[in-house]
């Protein structure tokens, strides 16, 4: 199951594991730290759910390897070409700070990296062969993370 859901779990319970194996008392104040995550993890709930009612009431797919049948560039769409990655990143960021797991903070990197090289660059180019006349103007216009 080569999906971004599945990535990110196995990504968040690397970092609960390397938090409980290695927080080597480099820890935060528990509350600011946890606080910061529910905001983080409530952002990315509103920003998946505001992707996924766009993508829907564009009727097209949400699944990463299937081909789009219209190109989105409304709603969240506007200001990230990839709100629900996003979302998983700031979920994933929620999980370090709740996890206090400073030292799995490159496991962000990782996650961005297999987001990137797995899902989001084949997505681009199928949207870019989908929809010549409109993707070049998308893309200069809209960045792919924020």
């Amino acid at each position: 199951m080569d999906l971004p859901p599945v990535w990110l779990v196995v990504h968040c319970g690397a970092v609960a594991c390397l938090g409980r194996a290695f927080s080597m008392g480099l820890t935060f104040d528990a509350l600011p730290q946890r606080v910061i995550a529910a905001v983080l993890w409530a952002f990315a709930v509103v920003l998946t759910g505001a992707a996924l009612f766009e993508l829907a009431r564009k009727r097209t797919t949400v699944h990463p390897h299937h081909a789009p049948r219209r190109l989105v560039t409304t709603g969240v769409f506007r200001y990230s070409r990839n709100p629900i990655y996003l979302a998983d990143v700031l979920v994933l960021t929620g999980v370090v700070l709740w996890c206090d797991a400073v030292l799995s903070l490159p496991l962000l990197a990782v996650f961005v990296w297999v987001l990137i090289r797995r899902f989001i660059i084949p997505e681009e180019a199928r949207l870019a062969q989908s929809f010549p006349d409109d993707w070049p103007n998308y893309t200069t216009k809209t960045r792919r993370w924020v």
